[in-house]
């Protein structure tokens, strides 16, 4: 169940370039966070739940970068961030993505934040284990289907 070598290679270059530059900190002050493969998929399916059929666990939370793993049960709402850059990393199961076009019935849930109940007009494609995905600020997404009894994935959200 572990993710391939090159596929976090990947994963990790891509965050590399999209994140933004490191602020100064007094040295000594940064932690290394350190989070092992089992316990993510762990972490993942016992977080209680955010939104019906929606598991999420934040291990980063800051304002121009975070990272959590999400858990999908049934597929949600679409989205839209006006200001954040999505990259997935798909860690467990399958399922439509939907990306581009227009946000159905969308209306705004937080500042820089749209929840709709589907996209118009986009470009959908199969995704599962291991594939990953950049979604820029600004593009509508929809996991508008899931394949089996879960979808999980890691996300790397990065201010763009």
């Amino acid at each position: 169940m572990r993710p391939s070598f090159s596929s976090l290679l990947v994963a990790l270059a891509f965050c590399a370039i999209y994140a933004p530059p490191a602020r100064a900190q007094k040295p000594g002050s940064a932690k290394v966070q350190f989070v092992s493969a089992q316990q993510l998929l762990a972490d993942a399916r016992q977080a209680p739940e955010a939104a019906p059929h929606l598991t999420t666990k934040s291990y980063v939370n800051a304002a121009d970068y975070g990272a959590l793993t999400v858990r999908r049960t049934a597929p949600g709402a679409a989205e839209l961030h006006t200001h954040m850059m999505d990259l997935w990393y798909v860690i467990s199961g399958s399922g439509e993505l939907e990306t581009g076009g227009k946000l159905v019935g969308g209306h705004q849930t937080q500042p820089g934040e749209e929840r709709g109940t589907g996209i118009s007009g986009g470009q959908s494609r199969h995704i599962a284990k291991g594939d990953f995905v950049t979604i820029p600020a600004g593009i509508p997404h929809w996991l508008k289907a899931i394949d089996g009894k879960e979808f999980l994935y890691l996300v790397f959200k990065v201010k763009q």
